[in-house]
C-alpha cells in the first residue's frame, strides 16, 4: 500500500509505502520513480523504515519539482522471492509566481518598421518561460 500526500513544487513530502506485519520474513523495500520520459531510477537517498504494530513502513522524502509532474513512482516489497509492486502517477502543483504580474508594450504610432516578432521572457525559480508574437502590419 502507497500513500501520496498532496505534492507542491519545492515542498518536502513524504511518501509511504508499507507491508503486513508479522510476516515469516522482514520484507526488502526499495523505491523507484520513471519520468515522463520513461528513465527509471531507483532511489536509495532520503528513505527512512520504520515498524508499527502491525504494518512495516518505508517513508521517502521527496521535495518535487514541477518535472516530477506525471512522473509515476514505485514501491517494490520482496519477502524472499516474491515480489509485491505499486505505483502512482505524481500530480505536483506548481505555480509560476503567487502573483500575478503584467508586462505591456504600447506602441502609438505604428508603421511599417514596428512589424516584426516582440518577445518576452520570465525566470522564476531557475524555469524560464517564454512568449512572443508576430506583428505584421498591413499598409491600406
Amino acid at each position: 500500500m502507497m500513500n501520496i500526500p498532496l505534492l507542491r513544487e519545492g515542498e518536502k513530502a513524504d511518501l509511504t509505502c508499507s507491508a503486513p506485519f508479522p510476516c515469516p520474513e522482514t520484507p526488502n523495500i526499495t523505491w523507484w520513480i520513471r519520468t515522463r520520459g520513461g528513465n527509471i531510477t531507483y532511489l536509495k537517498d532520503n528513505i527512512t523504515p520504520s515498524t508499527s504494530k502491525s504494518l512495516y513502513l518505508s517513508t521517502l522524502t521527496l521535495t518535487p519539482t514541477s518535472d516530477d509532474h506525471n512522473a509515476t513512482v514505485g514501491c517494490n516489497v520482496s519477502y524472499g522471492s516474491k515480489l509485491i509492486s505499486t505505483n502512482r502517477t505524481l500530480n505536483v502543483t506548481y505555480i509560476f509566481m503567487n502573483q500575478a504580474s503584467v508586462g505591456s508594450v504600447t506602441i502609438t504610432t505604428v508603421t511599417k518598421e514596428h512589424a516584426g516578432v516582440y518577445s518576452c521572457m520570465r525566470t522564476f525559480q531557475n524555469k524560464t518561460l517564454n512568449a512572443s508574437i508576430t506583428l505584421n502590419i498591413i499598409c491600406k
